[in-house]
C-alpha cells in the first residue's frame, strides 16, 4: 500500500484499491448539505452525510463494459458510496438493443442504455433524456438527492434533473475533450462543466486547464487525486542496466 507521509487534503487511500470523493454542496431550495470526508491515516469513514441519500451515477463505462480507467473510477466510487450506506443507481452505456436494468447482490441498481440505438440518442455524443428517463421512472423510482456524472453523454439527463428538480450535480472530469473531430462532444462537456455544482479533477494540471478554458469556474473545482496501490516486487531480470516505466492505457 502506498504510504502517506503527510495529509493529502483532497484524496483518499484505503484498504485495497480505493478512490475517494469529497463533495461539499449546499442547495438552499432543498436544504441539502452533503459532506464526504475520509480519515486518511486509518481509512475510516467520517462525516458521510446527514442521512441516507439516493445517488445516481452516470458513466459511459461501467463493468463489464469498460476500456480504461474511467470505468474503474466510476465503479470504485459507487462501491464506496454504497458501503457508506447510500442508495446507488447507475446509468451506464450498454451494447444491447434494449435498455436493460438489473440489480446486483450488493443492492446497486444498474441500467445499461443502448449506445447505438437511435431511440435513445439525441446525437452521437448525447443521450435523449426523455426517452431514457421515461423508461427509468418505474425502476429507479424517486428523484435522486445527488447526481454524480462521469461522462458528458449524460448532460441532457443531468440538466433536466437539475432544472426541474433542483438536484445538485457533481461532475468528475477525467479529461478535457479537444480537437476538430470532437467539437460536438466538447460542446456537451462545456455544458456539463457549467451545469455542475462541483467539478472533481484528478490533478492540479487538469484544474488549471479548465480554469484557463472556462473562466469563472474556479470556485467549483476540487482537486482529488486518484488513490492507487503500489506493489513492490523483486525483478526477475538480473544484471540489466535499464529499467522501463510505462504510464498509459493497455486495452485489447
Amino acid at each position: 500500500m502506498m504510504r502517506i507521509s503527510q495529509p493529502v487534503p483532497e484524496s483518499v487511500f484505503g484498504t485495497g484499491f480505493f478512490i475517494g470523493l469529497k463533495a461539499l454542496i449546499h442547495v438552499r431550495s432543498k436544504k441539502l448539505f452533503i459532506r464526504w470526508q475520509m480519515n486518511l491515516e486509518h481509512g475510516s469513514r467520517s462525516g458521510m452525510g446527514t442521512r441516507k441519500l439516493a445517488i445516481w451515477v452516470m458513466t459511459d463505462e461501467y463493468p463489464p463494459d469498460m476500456i480504461g480507467g474511467l470505468g474503474v473510477v466510476a465503479h470504485q466510487l459507487t462501491e464506496r458510496f454504497r458501503q457508506a450506506g447510500h442508495e446507488l443507481f447507475v446509468l451506464g452505456t450498454g451494447r444491447t438493443k434494449h435498455l436493460e436494468i438489473r440489480q446486483e447482490a450488493s443492492g446497486v441498481k444498474i441500467a445499461k442504455v443502448p449506445g447505438k440505438v437511435p431511440k435513445y440518442r439525441k446525437d452521437r455524443y448525447c443521450f435523449e433524456p426523455k426517452a431514457v428517463l421515461g423508461e427509468l421512472k418505474d425502476d429507479f423510482g424517486k428523484v435522486p438527492d445527488l447526481v454524480h456524472v462521469h461522462s458528458p453523454e449524460y448532460v441532457g439527463i443531468a440538466e433536466i434533473l437539475s432544472s426541474h428538480h433542483q438536484v445538485p450535480i457533481v461532475y468528475t472530469c477525467h479529461s478535457l475533450t479537444s480537437g476538430r473531430k470532437y467539437v460536438l462532444k466538447a460542446k456537451k462537456q462545456a455544458r456539463l462543466l457549467r451545469l455542475a455544482n462541483r467539478i472533481a479533477v484528478p490533478s492540479k494540471w487538469m484544474a488549471s486547464r479548465i480554469k484557463r478554458k472556462f473562466p469563472g469556474l474556479e470556485g467549483k473545482i476540487v482537486v482529488i487525486p486518484n488513490g492507487i496501490d503500489v506493489v513492490n516486487q523483486p525483478s526477475h531480470e538480473q544484471g540489466s542496466p535499464y529499467q522501463l516505466l510505462y504510464a498509459g492505457r493497455i486495452a485489447p
